[in-house]
């Protein structure tokens, strides 16, 4: 039975209405996702840079790094360091100042239509660390350190100022949760309730 309650606030779908929307084709669906943008040329790209770069060891790696991702972000400032299995998934929206510094096997996920990641100059971004808004936006403010194996995720806003320091194994969340509007869904199938950005 329905048991809907009221809801001052917004509420926004599951992020995983998106992967079951049959309307887009599995191809769209992959652009979107990963290159942030439905150009065939910008895939084309994206895939040719990610293939040859990403994994790719040593200073070379680096270099090849520094150089062509370049071409499938949204911006890139001078002096950035990417290292070895970092994941960009919607490429287009993410915004990397000068003198960023993002370590191996991080992720940089901004996925929807609305969502972008906004890295500061000299932001440090450590190790298998994930970054991810779906639909939001990520702004990391300039000299802010951000320890290994930390999540940052929102599905509305999440702001860092300047110079803040994220140690180890933090989990930061900002923007709502699952609600409990109806009594006969799962909670993975409950609407998300939007509770606006969340600002440190």
């Amino acid at each position: 039975m329905n048991n809907p309650k009221n809801q001052q606030n917004e509420q926004t779908p599951s992020a995983s209405h998106a992967i079951k929307d049959t309307s887009v084709s599995s191809s769209k669906h992959y652009m979107e996702m990963v290159v942030g943008s439905s150009s065939i040329w910008d895939f084309c790209l994206y895939e040719l840079v990610t293939l040859f770069c990403s994994q790719m060891p040593a200073a070379i790696g680096y270099i090849l790094r520094r150089f062509c991702y370049r071409w499938i972000l949204g911006d890139m400032g001078k002096n950035v360091t990417i290292g070895r299995g970092v994941v960009l998934r919607g490429a287009k929206k993410i915004h990397l100042g000068n003198n960023v510094v993002i370590d191996d096997n991080s992720v940089l996920d901004a996925r929807g239509s609305e969502s972008s990641i906004t890295l500061g100059d000299c932001v440090l971004v450590s190790r298998n660390t994930v970054i991810r808004t779906r639909s939001g936006a990520i702004n990391i403010g300039q000299g802010c350190d951000i320890g290994c194996n930390c999540i940052l995720a929102t599905d509305t806003q999440l702001t860092l100022g300047r110079k803040i320091l994220i140690g180890a194994y933090t989990y930061l969340v900002g923007g709502g949760n699952h609600e409990f509007v109806y009594t006969d869904k799962q909670i993975i199938d409950q609407p998300i309730q939007n509770k606006g950005p969340k600002t440190i």
